[in-house]
């Protein structure tokens, strides 16, 4: 289902919890090649609860014409089958409606301005450069404070314009936490910042997009759940059909593709490699319309990102479960590999993304000859060498433990 689709699903939540039944759904479903683990609802006795986990699988699983279908069936739920098909004509009709008239004017000589500070910002974090993020940092928040405070003395240009890089600072700030897993208060912290200064922008849509977007993602990364998150994602991409393609709409894609994968290493749930292969794409074409500094910086980091979903690799670099990677997922991440190996995208390879690079190297090596365990364990090495030198502690943990498995099986091999 798309996301239209999934929010009407979303919308009528409470009736189709009042009302199906697991019952009369499921044999209709496995008929339509709907395939549901043994025994999936058994563990259930409460039936609400089982339309509630049926319809979490479903959004991902089943197209919304064949859930309506199976509304239908044997004239079972022909009412709500009725009101989900209205409700889907009439926002296709209002998404046709807005289509010509919806695009903001975004891309401006100051947000080229900004784009590239932030973006200095995002290759500090990456780079473990300190030093040189907090200058940029307390840089622009005071320039934000003094013309905050002496408001009569600046135009509306020169307010907005410090308010914009004091957002790109606070943001990247929120992006830093992230990278080196540091604790982000849901409240009365910086996402709070970020929000309040995103009404004194040059265009607070784009910022409103980010902060949902980054609001998702501290949600996840504070304990609350994955479906949590990515109702908040729902809600930027609703946003973000105002905006053009940018770094913004960008990002909201690139955390929705980290939810998707997490959610697959958490739950164990399938995953259809081929389908957010294409959502990585789309992030790397959003990344596009930038300049070309930041549109390769995050094409090599999605490059990675997908060589490594590849591989069954999680969004911190463990691997997921004992699931076998077929010769086919082998070769798509060796013509990845050999893509980021291009030297307008190797030559500005940071500390995170050589630790990214290694540690799928070692994973390959592995997967194609798992009698390879000297070359795997070498690659892991380099890879762990990385993540220490930059500090990313959560995928230090992951890349130890994959290269202390490697050891244990080539030693009960020698």
């Amino acid at each position: 289902m798309n996301d239209i689709e999934r929010r009407i699903l979303r919308k009528h939540h409470t009736d189709l919890l009042k009302t199906l039944d697991t019952t009369f759904m499921i044999p209709f479903l496995f008929e339509r090649e709907i395939v549901f683990e043994e025994n999936y609802l058994d563990d259930i006795p409460c039936r609400p609860e089982r339309v509630k986990k049926l319809l979490l699988f479903l959004k991902d699983n089943c197209s919304f014409e064949l859930f309506v279908e199976c509304l239908r069936h044997d004239d079972s739920y022909p009412f709500l089958a009725d009101d989900l098909e209205k409700e889907l004509s009439q926002a296709d009709k209002l998404n046709d409606g807005i289509q010509q008239q919806r695009k903001i004017d975004l891309f401006t000589e100051r947000r080229k301005q900004v784009g590239e500070f932030r973006h200095k910002m995002k290759r500090c974090s990456h780079e473990k450069d300190f030093a040189t993020f907090q200058k940029h940092y307390e840089k622009a928040i005071n320039d934000w404070n003094h013309i905050n405070r002496n408001r009569t003395r600046y135009n509306d240009q020169q307010r907005q314009r410090a308010a914009d890089f004091c957002h790109a600072a606070y943001d990247a700030e929120i992006e830093r936490r992230r990278v080196f897993y540091e604790k982000i208060n849901l409240e009365g912290d910086i996402l709070d910042k970020v929000q309040l200064m995103s009404a004194h922008t040059s265009c607070p849509t784009a910022p409103d997009v980010l902060y949902l977007a980054r609001y998702s993602s501290a949600l996840v990364m504070a304990g609350g759940t994955l479906e949590d998150g990515l109702t908040y994602i729902e809600d930027a991409e609703h946003k973000m059909e105002l905006l053009p393609a940018c770094r913004e709409t960008g990002l909201v894609l690139y955390i929705k593709f980290n939810f998707l994968l997490l959610r697959h290493e958490r739950d164990r749930t399938s995953i259809d490699k081929n389908e957010l292969s294409k959502l990585g794409n789309s992030v790397i074409t959003h990344f596009s319309t930038e300049s070309d500094t930041v549109s390769n910086d995050f094409k090599r980091i999605f490059l990675l990102k997908k060589a490594h979903m590849w591989l069954d690799m999680g969004v911190f670099l463990n691997v997921i479960g004992e699931g076998q990677v077929t010769e086919s997922d082998i070769q798509e991440t060796e013509k990845l590999l050999k893509e980021i190996y291009r030297p307008f995208l190797w030559e500005r390879m940071e500390l995170r993304a050589k630790m990214v690079y290694y540690a799928v190297r070692s994973r390959l090596e592995y997967v194609k000859d798992n009698t390879n365990y000297s070359e795997a364990i070498k690659l892991a090495i380099k890879a762990l060498r990385y993540a220490k030198e930059g500090g990313f502690p959560k995928e230090q943990k992951a890349i130890e433990y994959n290269s202390d498995l490697l050891r244990k099986h080539h030693s009960s091999t020698a």
